[in-house]
């Protein structure tokens, strides 16, 4: 004789333990899929109704097997009278089947089974079986669900379950200046080089302003410094042509500011009473 687990009853995760317990040490079972498959049934029946609204899907993803192995396994559970299935009409793909856990007469919460298993809630079992509640395996451990109040949301939890979207490792994350001032100058640079050469397309301004960090951080160049070396090499009529980017920038900075520097002092030395010129008149 069998009854249904809920019984108008709270299904207390002790209840399911022991179904789960029955089914492990029944003859009846011969393949492991009706096990694992045992599992999730029971990790996801509403605690207030005995019922578990897994999907095909749901249940293979959980257990490792194949949807057909699946299949199988609910057979096997529903023809050794340990469920009761009740299927979707029509086999409607939006719709799940409804799963009932069965009880089996002779299982309780205090007195086990009868002695031809073996199987009792708190003392384990006798040596013949091997079935004990703190050496089953990993699979066939579960827990209360986050939330089973009510039936609909143990099917959401069902259909959400590993629906995460993986993050993206920071090391893959495209890194961007973190100074505005970088921007700001890439974009100055480029109103003035831009026209210079036939066909030059617009640059990536994040890469340019990379290299202007760079300028900044490692080299330890000031922005003023930056746009005075690059206006006085945009000046000049054979490093205006070459000096197109901050990185042939960066590269030729000593060089353009050492001429920047001997020309500022020439100019200087020949008008005496010309006072070295302000850098904002260019900017």
């Amino acid at each position: 004789m069998c009854s249904k687990l809920a019984g108008g009853s709270a299904v207390s995760p002790l209840d399911r333990l022991e179904w789960l317990t029955a089914i492990v040490a029944f003859d009846g079972i011969r393949g492991g899929a009706a096990i694992r498959t045992a599992t999730v049934l029971a990790r996801y029946c509403n605690k207030k109704t005995g019922i578990a609204h897994p999907s095909i899907q749901t249940i293979a993803n959980e257990t490792g097997l194949t949807s057909r192995a699946v299949r199988t396994g609910l057979v096997e559970l529903e023809n050794t009278n340990f469920l009761v299935i009740t299927r979707s009409v029509g086999g409607a793909s939006s719709l799940t089947n409804e799963y009932s856990l069965i009880h089996k007469e002779g299982v309780n919460s205090t007195s086990g089974v009868n002695s031809t298993s073996g199987v009792n809630s708190t003392s384990g079992v006798n040596s013949t079986s091997g079935v004990n509640h703190s050496s089953l395996t990993p699979e066939l451990q579960f827990h209360e669900p986050l939330n089973s109040s009510s039936p609909e949301q143990g099917i959401e939890q069902g259909h959400n379950r590993g629906k995460e979207k993986p993050s993206v490792p920071p090391s893959r994350r495209k890194m961007k200046s973190s100074h505005p001032k970088d921007i700001d100058i890439a974009n100055w640079m480029w109103d003035h080089i831009d026209g210079l050469a036939p066909g030059q397309k617009k640059p990536n301004f994040e890469t340019w302003a990379d290299d202007i960090r760079k300028l900044r951080e490692i080299d330890r160049r000031s922005p003023d410094d930056i746009r005075a070396v690059f206006l006085w090499a945009h000046g000049d009529n054979f490093w205006r042509t070459n000096i197109r980017s901050p990185t042939k920038l960066r590269e030729k900075f000593d060089v353009l500011n050492a001429k920047r520097l001997n020309t500022q002092s020439r100019n200087i030395s020949q008008f005496p009473e010309r006072k070295k010129e302000n850098l904002n008149d260019y900017l």
